[in-house]
C-alpha cells in the first residue's frame, strides 16, 4: 500500500471514530477528535507495521436465516438472503452442535 493510501486510509477511520464518539457517547466534536487522535497513535505505536484485518459485518441476521430454513428450502433461503448454499449448511451445522 502506498504511503498516500495509508493515509487516506488512517484518515478515513480517524473519522470514523470520531463518528462513532459523537453519536454513541454524544461527545462533543472537539472531543472525539482529540480522543480519536489519542486512539489513532496509541493503536499506532502499539501495531505499528502491523496490517489490521477488519472483518465486515455479516449480510444476513442468523437467526431469521435459520427461522426460515424451518419453512422453506435451502434454495428459497440462499435467493431470499443473497447467501450460499455453503452458509446455509454452515449454519445449519453450527445451530445444531
Amino acid at each position: 500500500m502506498s504511503n498516500a493510501k495509508r493515509d487516506d486510509f488512517a484518515a478515513a477511520l480517524r473519522a470514523e471514530i470520531v463518528g462513532v464518539l459523537v453519536r454513541e457517547s454524544g461527545a462533543p466534536e472537539t472531543h472525539a477528535i482529540r480522543m480519536a487522535s489519542m486512539i489513532m497513535q496509541a493503536v499506532s505505536h502499539r501495531w505499528q507495521g502491523t496490517k489490521a484485518y477488519v472483518r465486515a459485518p455479516d449480510r444476513y441476521d442468523r437467526e431469521t436465516v435459520l427461522r426460515d430454513l424451518a419453512t422453506m428450502s435451502p434454495e428459497e433461503v440462499c435467493r431470499r438472503h443473497g447467501i450460499s448454499r455453503w452458509t446455509v449448511q454452515r449454519l445449519r451445522q453450527r445451530d445444531a452442535s
